[in-house]
């Protein structure tokens, strides 16, 4: 029962406005965290560990490469840095992720 109330507080402070405005953060934001960030696991894993199985280092990176979590919302509301950059950027991660993991899982198998 507890899972749903965070994503409705996220839903419900989402401005589309928001994304206009800062749309470059935005795209810098959602690209480092879907894109960039895995790639430089992949890439220090496959140095650090060159013998680590492929699916270990598939699992690292398709860990890596999920959405951010609904409780950085959270912490950002109750510390008031945000909010409403954080849930814009969620929802869109989250939107943009069905497209990214495909890619990271054709990439690394």
């Amino acid at each position: 029962m507890f899972l749903p109330l965070p994503l409705i507080l996220v839903g419900s402070n989402l401005k589309m406005n928001e994304i206009h405005k800062d749309s470059l953060p935005f795209a810098l934001a959602i690209f480092g965290k879907l894109m960039i960030a895995s790639a430089v696991v992949f890439f220090v894993s496959s140095l650090l560990f060159p013998n680590m199985p492929s699916e270990a280092r598939l699992a690292i990176v398709l860990l890596n490469a999920v959405p951010g979590a609904v409780a950085s919302y959270i912490i950002s509301d109750r510390l008031d840095v945000e909010a409403d950059f954080v849930s814009s950027a969620l929802v869109i991660s989250t939107g943009l992720s069905v497209i990214t993991i495909p890619f990271w899982l054709y990439f690394l198998i």
